[in-house]
């Protein structure tokens, strides 16, 4: 079970800020979904992640 779906999902993200207010896009929900639903997986998310992290050095 996914405890932290804004380190999960956020963190590669451009325009994500750490902050005290929880603000979600409609990416994350929608991802946060799939994830619940089991359609994805966070595996599916962390390699995902991985592959934008590199495209962007």
């Amino acid at each position: 079970m996914v405890t932290n779906f804004v380190e999960l999902i956020c963190t590669c993200c451009d325009f994500y800020k750490e902050s005290d207010e929880e603000l979600e896009c409609g990416a994350f929900r929608i991802l946060k979904i799939l994830v619940e639903r089991g359609l994805v997986s966070p595996r599916d998310i962390e390699s995902a992640k991985n592959e934008v992290i590199k495209g962007q050095r």
